[in-house]
């Protein structure tokens, strides 16, 4: 009676099928196992990138400051009664005035 239940489990677990879906678990189960690393370094690599982006956001907003800073300067400067004459400035006198300094 034992054998013959057991021949007819085999019979059931032994067939092609069985093989050709236990390969197909073998290879999706090989293709899986560098998952868990390759998620890791996906976000190392994007808390990287976001490190270098923060940064530049930073130089940005740093440079956009100094370029408003300095048209403001050469606004007050061009449009000044003392600043803007070239008389009263001596480091312009061979360079063409304001407009050589700018």
């Amino acid at each position: 009676m034992t054998s013959s239940c057991s021949t007819t489990q085999d019979d059931h677990v032994l067939t092609p099928e069985f093989f050709q879906k236990l390969d197909g678990l073998r290879i999706e189960s090989s293709t899986l196992e560098d998952v868990t690393r390759a998620l890791q370094q996906a976000k190392d690599k994007r808390s990287e990138l976001q490190r270098k982006l923060k940064t530049l956001q930073n130089e940005l907003r740093t440079t956009r400051l100094f370029c408003k800073e300095q048209r403001d300067r050469i606004a007050c400067v061009h449009s000044h009664w003392f600043y803007g004459t070239t008389l009263f400035q001596p480091q312009l006198w061979l360079r063409g005035g304001c407009r050589g300094k700018i």
